[in-house]
């Protein structure tokens, strides 16, 4: 899977996609001047990281089988802010969503987990957990036993859009 950004990144976005990258064992895409479009056109999975007044303010994760993007508002803690260093995760990942955010376990199973080589039901080193902050707004944090490596990402909205 590709992760890149939307067009002249500020460093705190770059920040995020090496962490997420580091984490999630993503490939990183320099875009530079390359259309949207032809992002597009090419159909590799892939997460775009969108900024928002300078700061990385949304998470597409594009899912080409269903014609279908996820989109994600959100506020974050870097790996740097939340643990102080730069977590590389070489082992297996797997999940855990809370009882508030078990709805959603199947969108991110179909737009992310099932596509990444190192995802595991059960038997994992790192874990990916989704906490309910109130009805409205959730974490998405990385553990790795009981440390929390980063990043961490307060989402408050989620929605399902077509790829047009």
């Amino acid at each position: 899977m590709i992760i890149t950004t939307s067009r002249k990144p500020s460093q705190r976005t770059r920040s995020l996609v090496n962490d997420l990258a580091r984490v999630f064992n993503f490939k990183i895409l320099n875009r530079g001047k390359i259309p949207l479009s032809e992002l597009i056109e090419n159909k590799d999975d892939m997460i775009i990281v969108e900024e928002l007044k300078g700061n990385p303010g949304r998470l597409k994760i594009f899912n080409f089988e269903n014609n279908k993007i996820l989109s994600m508002n959100l506020s974050l803690k870097l790996q740097r802010e939340v643990s102080g260093k730069a977590f590389k995760n070489s082992g297996k990942l797997g999940s855990k969503f809370d009882k508030n955010t078990e709805h959603l376990k199947e969108f991110f199973f179909e737009y992310l987990f099932k596509k990444l080589s190192n995802y595991k039901e059960e038997n994992f080193e790192v874990v990916i957990t989704f906490k309910t902050v109130d009805e409205s707004t959730f974490y998405i944090e990385v553990h790795k036993g009981s440390e929390n490596m980063g990043p961490s990402l307060k989402i408050k909205t989620v929605k399902i859009l077509d790829i047009e």
